[in-house]
C-alpha cells in the first residue's frame, strides 16, 4: 500500500490528513517539524510527501531542498496558511525549490485527498462520497 509522509506542526492538520488517507488504506508517517520530516523521509522512503511550509526546527523550503538533494522523484505537495507578502509568494517559492504542487490552507480535506490520489496514485480506488 502506498505511504505518505505528512509534516505539519499543527496537530489538527496531522490528524485530519492521517484519518483521510488511512481511510483509503494508505500508510501515513507523521512529522511535527521539518527536521523530523527529513529523518522520517530517510527511514521510510514514502511514496509522497505533504509538507507544511512554516514549521519549527527546519522550515518547509529547507526541507524540500534537503529532500531534493537525495531524491528528485518523490512527489512533494507543499501546503501553507502563512505567507511572505501573499500566500502565493511562499507557495511559488516551494515550487521553485522542488515541490510538485502547492496548496493553500485552509483546504477541503476530501478535495485535497481526491486530487492527490487522482494525480499521484491513479490506480487507487476512491469510494464514492455518501
Amino acid at each position: 500500500m502506498p505511504s505518505i509522509l505528512i509534516a505539519d506542526d499543527t496537530e489538527a492538520v496531522l490528524t485530519v490528513l492521517h484519518d483521510a488517507f488511512t481511510a483509503l488504506g494508505f500508510t501515513t508517517v507523521l512529522a511535527r517539524n521539518g527536521q523530523e520530516a527529513l529523518t522520517l523521509f530517510c527511514l521510510h522512503q514514502p511514496d509522497l510527501i505533504i509538507l507544511d511550509m512554516l514549521m519549527p526546527h527546519t522550515e518547509g523550503l529547507e526541507t524540500i531542498i534537503s529532500i531534493r538533494e537525495v531524491n528528485t522523484t518523490v512527489p512533494i505537495v507543499a501546503i501553507s496558511g502563512a505567507y511572505i507578502g501573499t500566500y502565493t509568494d511562499l507557495l511559488q517559492l516551494a515550487i521553485a525549490v522542488g515541490a510538485n504542487r502547492a496548496i493553500r490552507k485552509p483546504f477541503i480535506v476530501t478535495e485535497l485527498r481526491e486530487s492527490i490520489v487522482k494525480e499521484y496514485f491513479p490506480k487507487h480506488t476512491i469510494p464514492p462520497r455518501p
